[in-house]
């Protein structure tokens, strides 16, 4: 590992709220980016961005509760 401040951080009951205001919603112009991220051996699929018509459409709010938190300063010697 490279010297430096290392913090990792365990979430559960990530919500976020994303609003875009529309006259007419067509659910085919609706898209979802996801990420693809792999954490100790567990694959998982993470919301990236959404986007209407093109639009990303902003989020408005998140919430999430906390449930470890750890940090560590490495430093590498020579």
């Amino acid at each position: 590992m490279s010297t430096g401040l290392y913090v990792e951080e365990k979430e559960i009951g990530l919500i976020g709220t994303h609003e875009i205001s529309v006259e007419n919603f067509h659910i085919e112009s609706l898209k979802f980016y996801l990420t693809n991220v792999k954490v100790s051996n567990i694959d998982y699929q993470l919301l990236n961005f959404m986007t209407y018509n093109n639009q990303v459409i902003p989020n408005v709010k998140s919430d999430s509760m906390l449930t470890y938190q750890n940090c560590k300063f490495i430093k590498r010697l020579g």
